[in-house]
């Protein structure tokens, strides 16, 4: 599709039309859409519409609606989580992250400097494993001995993590699973 856009300046809009080639005289700006951007346009629109404030309180409603009555009627539930403190942005100091998703472990060396610092958080290494078929049919505690070894593959990779752990000093840990049990 050829949109033409007669800028303001310009008094008419000519187009002149011969089999199938067109021309157009200077006053006339073409502006092409193909239906591709034409449907990103179109999706990108769909999605800020539901960027508002009141959008996502709304669906945060209905999320914690629905995460209680799973909780209290489902048959599948979450797992409960034993961290029994957040954290507060004053933590310093370099810690490992893990992030388990369904198909993808990430382990990551971060270093965080605390508020009020104007440093920014610095992630010294990461590294991203794919839990494939084999991985997700490992059984008991097989599947932690996996991520045991992809954490421990991370830090020898890393010289002031390696003598830290030679040294038995702790790593503080932060973990996300990002999928329901």
């Amino acid at each position: 599709m050829i949109v033409l856009r007669r800028p303001p300046d310009a008094p008419h809009l000519h187009l002149h039309l011969h089999s199938t080639k067109a021309s157009i005289t200077e006053d006339v700006t073409p502006v092409y859409e193909t239906k591709m951007d034409l449907l990103g346009k179109e999706v990108q629109d769909f999605h800020k519409r539901h960027l508002r404030v009141e959008s996502l309180l709304a669906l945060s409603d209905k999320l914690q609606a629905e995460f209680t009555e799973r909780l209290q009627s489902g048959s599948q539930c979450m797992l409960p989580s034993h961290n029994y403190t957040l954290p507060n942005g004053k933590e310093h100091g370099t810690y490992l992250a893990l992030e388990v998703g369904g198909s993808t472990l990430r382990v990551a060396l971060v270093d965080l400097h605390g508020r009020p610092s104007t440093q920014p958080l610095r992630i010294r290494r990461i590294v991203a494993s794919n839990i494939d078929n084999r991985v997700r049919d490992l059984r008991g505690l097989a599947f932690f001995d996996w991520i045991a070894a992809k954490i421990r593959e991370m830090l020898l990779e890393d010289r002031e993590a390696r003598d830290r752990t030679r040294s038995n000093e702790p790593l503080p840990m932060g973990i996300a699973w990002a999928f329901p049990i």
